[in-house]
């Protein structure tokens, strides 16, 4: 195969497999550019054609077609005046053997293009601010970018690291083209800092934490402006029990936080009391504080103290107290010691004091860990007595009192289970034969009442 050029001699675009001069690079294409821009007055556009001059035969022609159907030629890959920003154009690069073409996007960078950028706008504090300035792939380019705190840098992505709350505010860039001096756009990002007080202090509201609570709250004091959500991780012994990590809860109390308590499948079963620890941090936006550790200890629920008399009350055995065996028991009247009272019941006479806050301070067979029962008041039941008020079903739930009467059993809806009547100075019988929560109503015949809570398995 021959082609013939201008000068009618002949050039073998196939390489002869014995002659390695001959070898010659397939044409490839350098790098293509287009830009429209301003030199003050008129409006400039520009396409620019290299070929890598390693490859093809010389010389090269360069051919141009826009949209509407125009074509134009040149020998130095250089176009001017062949479109408007955002317009698309073909160009052709060709040798003696073979032609190339691609497709160009003419860039605006008149007055008022946006040439300045950065990866993210919003910043929390003391993260590296990077700004990005436009770039033409094979185009020379100046670049002149100003700012707050008395920056400047002559770098295409320059970065501030770490930023500080001066660093807040508009950052300019001055574009210019190197082949074309009369061209330069100016153009700004503006640069947000998100700033928040270091964590300070985290404290339980809850002057104690009952195993049967719902939820207890925490109160944190580390902020300056209203955070969005707040993020709590628990440690392993916690999630043990049930606890949930909090991976993005509303903050509708500035300040205060709740932290739901597992339960369980049965009002007998709670999460064991323990110490544990979590974390907790705040967010507003992307921007997260750092984390810090609070504990809080889970009490014993108070239900696990029966009253059995005016003058006894006696800790619920392994069947009805949460599963757990106890090798030690310190009684308490309002969170001074009981010295001596270590067993399991607490007599008192004549009779408690109603005005108190009893307690036991338990130890676990298990792992001889001590922590105490919520507190409880105990009521004057006037002679009249309700025991079981833990009981399977079916099991006799016995009330013994001095008055005749009528006891009336309330579901935990308010409605009327049963109804029996009461008789004085002997022991009184009542089955129950669903599980459940449910209020024993006594009513005397003076009409005096009474109310007794009973929870069957």
């Amino acid at each position: 195969m021959s082609f013939f050029i201008n000068n009618n001699e002949s050039i073998s675009c196939l390489i002869p497999p014995n002659t390695i001069d001959n070898i010659f690079n397939l044409l490839a294409l350098k790098n293509v550019y287009g830009y429209a821009c301003n030199d003050g007055t008129d409006m400039i556009s520009k396409v620019v054609v290299n070929v890598d001059s390693a490859s093809g035969i010389p010389p090269y022609e360069f051919d141009l077609a826009t949209q509407s159907g125009d074509t134009y030629k040149s020998t130095t890959g250089i176009f001017y005046d062949v479109g408007v920003p955002n317009d698309i154009v073909k160009v052709t690069i060709s040798d003696a053997c073979r032609s190339y073409s691609e497709d160009v996007t003419i860039s605006n960078l008149q007055s008022g293009a946006k040439v300045a950028f950065s990866d993210d706008a919003d910043i929390c504090l003391g993260n590296p601010i990077n700004l990005i300035g436009f770039s033409l792939v094979g185009a020379l380019m100046g670049y002149d970018w100003t700012g707050p705190n008395g920056f400047f840098s002559s770098e295409k992505d320059p970065e501030i690291d770490p930023s500080t709350l001066d660093d807040e505010g508009f950052y300019v860039l001055s574009l210019s083209l190197k082949d074309e001096e009369k061209c330069m756009v100016k153009d700004s990002v503006y640069i947000s800092i998100i700033d928040f007080v270091s964590l300070s202090e985290v404290y339980v509201v809850e002057d104690e934490i009952c195993a049967d609570d719902m939820y207890f709250m925490l109160r944190c004091d580390f902020y300056k402006e209203k955070m969005e959500y707040y993020h709590v991780k628990f440690q392993d012994e916690a999630l043990q029990q049930g606890f949930q990590n909090i991976e993005q809860g509303i903050i509708y109390d500035e300040n205060y936080f709740i932290i739901p308590i597992p339960t369980k499948e049965t009002p007998d079963k709670y999460v064991m009391p323990d110490y544990y620890t979590a974390s907790i941090n705040v967010s507003k936006s992307k921007c997260k504080s750092e984390d810090l550790v609070f504990s809080f200890t889970i009490s014993y629920p108070s239900s696990i103290i029966q009253q059995k008399w005016n003058d006894v009350i006696a800790v619920l055995n392994e069947k009805y107290n949460g599963g757990y065996n106890f090798s030690g028991f310190e009684w308490y009247k309002d969170d001074q010691r009981l010295v001596g009272e270590k067993g399991s019941y607490l007599y008192i006479t004549p009779s408690f004091d109603f005005d108190a806050n009893y307690r036991v301070m338990l130890t676990r067979e298990f792992d001889e860990n001590s922590f105490f029962t919520c507190p409880v008041k105990f009521k004057d039941r006037k002679s009249v007595k309700v025991y079981p008020q833990f009981a399977s079903r079916n099991e006799p739930i016995h009330i013994e009192t001095q008055l005749n009467g009528t006891a009336v059993v309330w579901g935990i809806l308010g409605q009327k289970i049963a109804q029996y009547p009461v008789i004085e100075q002997q022991i009184n019988t009542i089955y129950l034969k669903n599980s459940g929560f449910y209020v024993l109503e006594f009513i005397s015949e003076k009409g005096d009442k009474l109310v007794f809570k009973v929870v069957v398995n």
